[in-house]
């Protein structure tokens, strides 16, 4: 049996439990990486979403791309953020990110 490759790590979970703590561990024992935190990227980028569910659903779309963009820079993507979809979960398995919660 083959061992899976991972290309990046995506936390998710409620505000407070700890995902921040959690990539800045990674960022710092990890060489490459790159903190891509829902927070920052909803005050720089997604400066037009609220907080509903089809919002969360665009924010969450556009943090899976800034990922692609860095996986193809070589970089090792940490994300962290509140939601997440069975689509963008699917789509990060298929990129070899690995989703905790």
């Amino acid at each position: 049996m083959s061992k899976k490759i991972i290309n990046g790590i995506w936390f998710y979970g409620l505000s407070g439990v700890g995902k921040s703590y959690a990539s800045n561990l990674v960022f710092k024992a990890k060489k490459n990486s790159i903190i891509i935190d829902g927070d920052v990227v909803r005050k720089y980028i997604s400066t037009d979403l609220l907080y509903s569910k089809k919002d969360r659903n665009i924010q969450i779309h556009r943090m899976l791309g800034i990922s692609k963009i860095c996986l193809e820079s070589n970089l090792f993507p940490i994300v962290s953020s509140v939601w997440m979809s069975k689509k963008i979960s699917k789509k990060c398995n298929e990129l070899g990110i690995k989703l905790i919660f």
